[in-house]
């Protein structure tokens, strides 16, 4: 039996949704600051200034990422189920009362006109983003954990269409929601404990039905395809990594990323087990 097994599932929740919080704490101070990888010297700062019990001598501030993230939580919670309007009306209240939590501008707008709306269609502001193409951002992802965490007891099927309902709240690229589908889809099976192997071939078999068009329009099959080949060598250059996964703020360049670390972290648990 292996460590993860006998961790009761419960824990598995709690883990999943405290460590997405501890990851955008620890994470905020570097969005969107470097381009390729964080330079060590910057790290070694930031850790330099927590004491010795790796506390901090002013609280960390979570950002849009958790309070997105909490708000389809609470909304699932006390709906008992998938209600995107409400989803969206909580959003919209949520970043009201604290609109300096690092909300993008897009999503803002997109905001402004679910409020001038009351939300009666929680898809239509998003869709008219960038001339009716929609953001390719990676906000849909980066709230994802809830969604895979509401779909435990239902199919793969049931989970991408949940995900890609919220995710076309705010960015309705097709990169931008298939990006968070991809991500509840990780969630969805890291807590039934997959194998890092067996969760990146449903990913990528995701990917596949997901995705129009042919062969060349795959663009997270050909990533993932990476992820892949990055995963097998045993001492990956994350220089290379990060120059061909990307690092920005749109999905297609940090959802394979993010599924990178996870994936390479689980197989290097494994291996120590």
């Amino acid at each position: 039996m292996s460590a993860f097994t006998k961790v009761k599932l419960i824990d598995r929740y709690r883990a999943c949704m405290l460590g997405g919080l501890v990851g955008d704490c620890l994470g905020a101070p570097f969005e969107c600051q470097f381009k390729g990888l964080v330079p060590p010297n910057k790290i070694s700062a930031f850790f330099d200034k927590l004491d010795e019990d790796g506390g901090s001598k002013e609280p960390f501030k979570y950002t849009d990422d958790t309070a997105m993230a909490r708000q389809i939580a609470l909304s699932l919670i006390e709906k008992r189920g998938l209600e995107t309007k409400d989803v969206a009306k909580r959003f919209v209240d949520d970043y009201t009362r604290e609109p300096w939590r690092g909300y993008g501008g897009a999503v803002v707008a997109v905001f402004d006109k679910l409020k001038a709306s009351e939300c009666s269609d929680p898809f239509k502001p998003a869709s008219e983003q960038f001339n009716g193409t929609g953001s390719y951002g990676n906000g849909a992802a980066m709230r994802a954990h809830p969604l895979g965490l509401f779909c435990y007891n239902k199919d793969l099927e049931a989970v991408i269409e949940c995900a890609r309902s919220v995710a076309k709240i705010t960015p309705a690229h097709p990169d931008g929601v298939n990006g968070g589908i991809l991500q509840s889809v990780a969630v969805y099976n890291a807590l039934k404990g997959v194998s890092p192997q067996e969760m990146l071939t449903t990913l990528i078999d995701t990917a596949q039905k997901i995705e129009d068009g042919g062969d060349e329009a795959k663009v997270y099959v050909k990533k993932l395809q990476r992820v892949k080949e990055f995963l097998e060598v045993p001492e990956v250059d994350l220089g290379q990594v990060c120059a061909e996964l990307g690092n920005d703020v749109s999905a297609i360049k940090s959802v394979p990323t993010a599924l990178f670390c996870f994936l390479k972290c689980a197989l290097d648990f494994q291996g120590d087990e």
